[in-house]
Parts: C-alpha cells; structure tokens; sequence
C-alpha cells in the first residue's frame, strides 16, 4: 500500500520477509531482518514503523532499515524507544518510491520481552525514571530506594512505585533535591501488605547525574507537578485522621474536597501545587493544627501567626483561606499580578519577588534556614508517588 496524504494506491504483488532474528531480553533490544525483498523495490530506502500493541500506536517510532552486502535489510529496535513497553509488537515494512510515496511490502507481528526484575533508567533535566519490568517477586506494592554515592547514604529516599501495566513499575527520583552529583544508585524491593520492604533485593541500578542538574531550589512559581490525587494519597500515606466536622463548615468535608480546592487555586495563580500542599501540610501539622492557629480560622499556612499565641488571620471558607495562602506564596516569588481579587491581608507587606525558590522562604516566611529544607523534603516524598 502507498499512502500519499488521503490518497491510497494499491501495489499488488509486491512484498518481502519480515522476520525477528535478534532478542535481547538483558537489553530489552531486537532486530529485524527484511528479505526477499520484491525486485521493483529492492535496493530503495525501507522504513519500518514500530510500536507496542497494548499502547495504540502511542509508542510509534519510524526506524530506517540498512541494506547489509548480502541483500538483507537489518532494523535495530529497543523498548526504551517505547517507552519500555513489552508484550506484542507490530512492525510493518514500507519501501520510499523515488517521488518519496510509501509501498508497504512486509508486515510483522512479534513478542518482545526481557529478563526477570529489568531494570532500566530514563530520563535528564533533574527527573530520573526508573523501570522494574518482570518482577520476580509477586507483590502489590515495590520501594525504589534511592541515593547519591556521594556521601554515602545520608540522602537515602525511600521512593514508593506506581504500577505502570501488569508487569511493570515506575518511581520517579527527582534527582536536583539530593543536592549531590555523580553517581546515583536505585534498589528495588518488594513490599508486603503493609507497605514494609521484605525479601532481598530484586536489583540495583546507577546512573550519573550531572552538575548542572542540581538546582540550587525548587521554583515556587510554574506548572504544577501534583495532581490533586497524589496529594489524597499522601495524605492518607500519613495516617492522619481528616477534621471533616471542622473543615466541612468551609466547604471541604473530605480530604478529595480540600485538595481538589488546593489544586485549583493554585494552578489558577500559576503557583506550583506541591509547594502549596507541602507548606499547608508543615504549618498545620497535617491539618491537626495544635498550635496558636486554630482549625476553624482556615488559615493553613499561619498568616499573620507571629508566635507567643498571636491567632493571625481568620479567613471565610477554605478556599479563601488556601487562595490567601497562594496569593502569599506568589507574593514572595513573583512580582506578577494576581489573577484573583486580593484575599491575603498581608500581600502588600511583602517585597514582591524576593524569594523564588521555597529555600528562599526560610528566615522570611519564618525563621530559621530549616524552613525551606522541611517543605523541599515533603515536595519530594510528594512527587515521588507520581
């Protein structure tokens, strides 16, 4: 077949061999042969269009085929081009006519797959992702222990999997919040049903991080990298039980409720949602509250709490009360205009754009260098269940 924009042209008879000759299931990689390649169109350029069927052709690559002295065309291929997908692949064959039309000649359906507990790490600009495909161990739940060799393990993070299809999982390692580069090594373990680690190692992997990619701080401003459902989940990860009877008076009964507010104020004044969610969940101690703020203020963040029993503000609901907090926030690390009327009472009393970075908020937003160190750590046990 030859597609030329809506138009189809139908070749009869011409056709070639597909065949898979090549699979390495340490490395995940694969070649194909095409031979017997019909004569009309042998010695022309082949392109082969690959992808995993499970993904509807969201993994397609376009590979270019080499013709080898002996007549036969060779494509390499590798799941890290596919987002390392395994299972059933669908490669077909096309020749280039001369006026840059597409013949199909071959078509091939094959199984891609690789050895027990694969490892493999993706990624650059600060993010790692790491793949555990084929577990050996059957569990529901894998820990991704993670650290810079560095120092040794003093940045250990234990990071908790997502399940990516039925057998394979991901952790995402946000690699700039370690503070250290060079060499990075992730360990797999499997978890029990109460989320321990058991067993032995399932495999370990490393990979190199350069300088570059270690932030001196984590951006208050920009997109957003929680979803309101990660922030349900880590807060029910904590264990803490939810002040629904408090809470439900200012129009969040539920912890869905409270994030989906959190999420949406945020993103509406283009302020990160991790930051919001990881400084609301400092102040208040998972909303138990406990000090000179009080539930029923809706103030999450202590706006105007100066210590030594000073209340600070009261807001009317819990979206006024997180918007104030967001105005706050964009206060010191922008000097952008708000997108929503004023609601933070102390907005004018900040120097506009004077801390970009949450490492920045520590001896402004409250005292001690600490500050910002604590809420970097929560932003990345938060992210970490991406």
């Amino acid at each position: 077949m030859v597609f030329l924009g809506a138009t189809t042209i139908d070749y009869a008879g011409l056709s070639a061999t597909v065949a898979l000759t090549t699979l390495d299931r340490s490395k995940g990689e694969f070649a194909l042969t095409i031979s017997n390649v019909a004569a009309e169109v042998f010695g022309l350029e082949m392109v082969v269009p690959t992808w995993s069927v499970d993904n509807n052709q969201s993994d397609l690559v376009w590979y270019d085929a080499a013709l080898r002295s002996d007549g036969v065309y060779t494509v390499w291929g590798s799941i890290s081009n596919h987002a390392f997908n395994t299972g059933d692949y669908v490669s077909d064959v096309y020749a280039r006519l001369g006026n840059g039309q597409l013949v199909q000649v071959g078509h091939l359906m094959y199984q891609v797959q690789v050895d027990q507990n694969f490892l493999a790490v993706a990624g650059s600009g600060g993010t790692r992702t790491v793949y555990l495909i084929n577990p050996s161990a059957s569990a529901s739940q894998y820990v991704f222990p993670t650290w810079s060799l560095t120092g040794g393990q003093d940045d250990l993070s234990w990071i908790k999997g997502s399940q990516k299809s039925a057998n394979t999982w991901t952790a995402t390692v946000d690699v700039s919040s370690f503070g250290s580069a060079g060499t990075f090594e992730t360990d797999v373990y499997a978890c029990d049903g109460g989320g321990s680690p058991y067993g032995d190692c399932l495999g370990r992997t490393t990979y190199e991080v350069a300088a570059s990619e270690i932030t001196s701080g984590y951006t208050i401003m920009g997109a957003s990298s929680a979803t309101a459902a990660m922030m349900v989940a880590r807060y029910n990860q904590m264990g803490k039980p939810y002040p629904s009877a408090a809470l439900s008076r200012g129009g969040a009964g539920s912890i869905e409720e409270f994030c989906t507010i959190l999420y949406e104020e945020a993103v509406a004044e283009g302020v990160k949602s991790e930051v919001v969610f990881a400084q609301a969940m400092h102040e208040t101690g998972w909303l138990q509250f406990g000090g000179d703020v009080s539930v029923e203020q809706f103030n999450f963040s202590g706006i105007g709490a100066t210590g030594g029993g000073v209340p600070g503000n009261s807001f009317s609901s819990v979206r006024e009360g997180l918007r104030a907090q967001v105005q706050h926030l964009k206060a010191y690390a922008s000097t952008a205009a708000l997108v929503n009327p004023v609601v933070d009472p102390r907005f004018t009393y900040v120097t506009r754009g004077c801390a970009p970075t949450v490492e920045d908020l520590g001896g402004r937003w409250a005292a001690g260098g600490g500050y910002g160190d604590a809420l970097r750590y929560q932003i990345s046990q938060l992210l970490a269940l991406a």
